[in-house]
């Protein structure tokens, strides 16, 4: 398995936006079609299911025809999968469209990941580090190897997020330098900020903050500092009515 280190990953997300949506990848700066980069442009088949009854998996890919072992209604089911598939958990569809594009990415990055591993050999597919079964449960297909999960987490977040386009977004929104972060709150105005990069870049607050920490946008600071004029409600007998 390859090691792809940060900037490994920037440098490969940046290729893949370039070829699979060309100048409109340099100039708009709008949120990635993750749904045509996975289905087009990686050839992934794409659809929605149930996947577990507790929730807890969200998104599986294939490399290989497999039969993976699904938990639902409290009941498991054996279904097969064909190569090159991409499941997604389908109660994301409902209110969930930061989550679910984040998935996306993220399955789509491990399929990224594995075709272009240096050897291009299949023995490098992570299903082959699991015991040789007849099937596979959703939770060993997610998580067979942490670091896998870490390269898929990133690639994922440079796919939704990438660098040229916050720098773009950031100068647009918050010219004068970084968010200030207190323990876990942001001032109003920055807060205003983190919500009009949700928005423009269609991903979730979770996926945001992390990407803009990674890229020097954010300045920790102690909550003991925090200090918002604007988060001051003044009491009805303190406003004076004119």
């Amino acid at each position: 398995m390859s090691y792809w280190s940060r900037n490994d990953i920037e440098v490969l997300a940046d290729s893949i936006l370039l070829d699979c949506f060309h100048e409109e990848y340099a100039v708009d700066h709008m949120a990635t079609n993750i749904d045509k980069l996975a289905a087009d442009y990686l050839h992934l088949s794409v659809s929605y299911a149930k996947l577990s009854d507790d929730g807890r998996i969200l998104g599986l890919t294939t490399y290989k025809d497999v039969n993976v072992e699904f938990c639902r209604n409290s009941h498991k089911e054996i279904l097969p999968v064909r190569k090159d598939s991409m499941l997604i958990e389908k109660d994301l569809l409902e209110n969930n469209n930061g989550r679910r594009r984040f998935t996306v990415a993220h399955e789509a990055a491990h399929q990224v990941i594995f075709r272009t591993d240096s050897s291009g050999s299949a023995k490098l597919n992570y299903l082959k580090q699991l015991p040789n079964k007849a099937s596979y449960s959703c939770r060993e297909l997610k998580s067979a190897e942490e670091w896998c999960e870490w390269q898929a987490n990133s690639l994922g977040a440079a796919l939704l997020m990438p660098e040229t386009s916050l720098d773009y977004w950031m100068y647009r929104f918050h010219p004068k330098g970084p968010l200030i972060r207190y323990g876990r709150r942001f001032a109003y105005r920055d807060g205003e900020t983190i919500n009009s990069l949700m928005k423009v870049l269609g991903v979730s607050r979770t996926a945001l903050i992390i990407r803009l920490g990674q890229l020097g946008y954010i300045c920790q600071r102690p909550e003991t500092e925090y200090a918002d004029p604007l988060d001051i409600i003044p009491n009805d007998d303190e406003v004076n009515v004119t």
